[in-house]
């Protein structure tokens, strides 16, 4: 889509710049570390037009790391995380969604992102991506059901807090008006806003 939008602005650390690539099939994106690192995760944020235009979200993709990549093309890349038919990223603009797993045993010094389909239409666009590294220290956690959200059981680190997966999911449940003035103690509002029901 240009120079303006091009594959730079993806690890520039601006979310008012963007990747674009028009009449997308696939694309893929090098880049090489200061020095090698090991990785636990990544984020990707969404571009800053994704609800005006739906769609341009990435769906399949992998990230692969390599430590003998020449500028030729050549390097042994070995696969570090995947995604198949993704349903975290939402066409929200600015929003950043992050994708979390074990720490890689190998410390690489070059990553490849490679992008084989997106969720509809021929325009493909990301704000920015950033790897992550944490020693991860996994715990098992159980977050209640509230009025508005469903409860579930999730794998979270106790370092960077971040979420591994959800499971165990319980339905949501009724509002609770023991808070202040009768207000329900998950969403604030209160038994008296309902007396008006046509």
């Amino acid at each position: 889509a240009g120079d303006n939008e091009g594959p730079a602005m993806l690890i520039d650390g601006k979310n008012g710049t963007k990747w674009c690539v028009t009449n997308f099939s696939s694309a893929y994106i090098i880049f090489e570390t200061s020095s090698a690192v090991n990785v636990s995760g990544y984020s990707i944020t969404t571009g800053g037009d994704n609800k005006s235009y739906p769609g341009r979200n990435p769906k399949n993709w992998k990230l692969y790391g390599c430590n003998d990549y020449t500028e030729s093309g050549t390097g042994t890349w070995k696969e570090i995380h995947s995604v198949t038919d993704d349903t975290v990223l939402q066409d929200k603009n600015y929003t950043t969604y992050s994708f979390v797993f074990d720490r890689t045993e190998t410390a690489y010094q070059y990553y490849k992102l490679e992008i084989t389909a997106i969720q509809s239409g021929d325009v493909m666009q990301m704000s920015e991506f950033a790897l992550t590294d944490c020693s991860h220290s996994w715990t098992l956690e159980t977050v209640g059901p509230t009025c508005k959200d469903q409860g579930y059981t999730a794998t979270i680190c106790t370092i960077c807090n971040s979420i591994k997966e959800k499971a165990d999911y319980t339905p949501v449940i009724d509002h609770n008006y023991s808070g202040t003035d009768g207000a329900c103690i998950y969403c604030g509002y209160k038994a008296s806003d309902f007396d008006h029901i046509f």
